[in-house]
């Protein structure tokens, strides 16, 4: 179908408010000392990447006036700008202040030209992050290209009228996505109440987590490309992915290529947790955890594995995942891993032995029959929670589809 005569060729640069352009400050306008536990937050190029807002790294009221020029508003788009480039997310009004970092551009659509959720979808579409990708470049690390390259990107664009009906198809989708993926917060959220309810209520013997263990086992992280000696494709766990899992998808995962016989060797079943054990920072402490069986498997089209940076807690019962599941992130949730972490101050690692082994880390653990009662009635939890992620992958498939033939114009959204 052909576009409508309406539609008009003009460039990302012509779409911006007249200061809709700024790159994050350098260096030496926000120095590391005068980065604080708390205050004005500031955004980071994983904001942009995973969408996240949980912050590391905070500034002063002072600090934050006379930084002013690098403060979000609500609809900015914020991108990468160094080494994992172009990845695009949208400043929400529930987001609140806070100033970009070095490695973030903002732009500041003009409403009166383009909704910002639409220039959001065009960059976010495999041609608009080809289109930055392609034209940015580095000798050791890619960085982002020059303002002027960047805003003479070309864009097709309809009129305002066109863009809210695009919009109201791809809205749909992304409304019903954060539905779904909002339900399973909140089922986890029950099963984790019903877990310290069942703890509190069922008393047993004094033991640690590394009795009810089988085994664990250490991760892979293979290679980038595949060679003769790495020739089988996984998508590998970081403790990024095992956090996205939780409730959502990992879907920034990483391809890697790993040996067959290495594969063989650490297969997850759905006696498994992985647990983080490395990667933590100052305000964020490693032990993220995730459940593994065959439902999460379904949701990725290769074999996964766990990187060199998480470990496989592979339990003696089925029946012990989901309460330990629980037990695990409980304690991650309240902060209680930061006693065990270990390491320089840029990368953490937990001290997962003492926290699976120690007798300082023992607990009142119910009997084997109250853990297969338990485990059989949060499992109708978990199993929607798994079924939600795959009508989440469906309707993902379905929105990466129509974006790039709506916002083209072959595909027209009729009244």
């Amino acid at each position: 179908m052909t576009k409508m005569n309406e539609w008009r060729e003009t460039t990302l640069g012509e779409v911006l408010q007249p200061k809709g352009y700024i790159r994050g400050p350098f260096g030496s306008a926000l120095r590391r000392n005068e980065l604080l536990n708390n205050g004005v937050p500031v955004y980071e190029q994983q904001h942009a990447i995973y969408g996240i807002r949980t912050f590391r790294f905070f500034i002063s009221e002072e600090k934050f006036k006379e930084m002013r020029r690098f403060a979000v508003q609500t609809d900015d788009l914020i991108i990468s700008c160094s080494g994992t480039i172009g990845k695009v997310s949208r400043i929400q009004k529930s987001d609140g202040r806070g100033i970009i970092s070095q490695a973030l551009l903002l732009l500041r659509a003009n409403k009166e030209k383009i909704h910002p959720l639409y220039l959001q979808y065009i960059l976010s579409s495999k041609e608009g992050f080809n289109s930055i990708v392609s034209r940015s470049s580095g000798s050791v690390q890619v960085n982002i290209a020059r303002r002027e390259i960047i805003e003479s990107i070309p864009l097709t664009l309809p009129t305002l009228p066109e863009q809210d009906k695009i919009l109201a198809v791809l809205s749909s989708l992304d409304d019903k996505i954060d539905l779904l993926t909002q339900q399973n917060v909140i089922l986890e959220a029950l099963a984790q109440t019903y877990f310290q309810q069942w703890l509190e209520t069922h008393k047993g013997d004094q033991r640690n987590v590394g009795d009810f263990l089988e085994s664990t086992l250490g991760g892979e992280w293979g290679e980038d490309t595949a060679s003769d000696s790495h020739p089988m494709p996984v998508y590998c766990l970081r403790g990024t992915d095992v956090a996205m899992l939780t409730t959502g998808l990992a879907s920034k995962i990483p391809l890697r290529y790993i040996k067959p016989s290495k594969y063989e060797r650490i297969i997850l079943t759905s006696r498994d947790l992985i647990l983080e054990i490395s990667g933590g920072t100052d305000t964020q402490s490693t032990g993220r955890v995730t459940y593994i069986n065959d439902r999460v498997k379904a949701l990725f089209d290769l074999p996964i594995v766990f990187s060199n940076f998480c470990r496989c807690l592979r339990f003696k019962k089925e029946e012990y995942i989901y309460p330990f599941y629980l037990y695990i992130k409980g304690k991650w949730e309240n902060d209680e891993f930061f006693n065990l972490e270990n390491g320089s101050s840029g990368i953490h690692n937990l001290d997962y032995k003492t926290f699976l082994y120690s007798t300082k880390y023992t607990d009142t653990f119910p009997c084997d029959e109250d853990f297969i009662v338990f485990s059989k009635y949060v499992s109708s939890f978990f199993e929607k929670i798994d079924r939600n992620k795959l009508q989440i992958i469906t309707l993902q498939k379905l929105r990466d589809t129509l974006l790039p033939k709506l916002i083209n114009g072959e595909v027209q959204v009729r009244q």
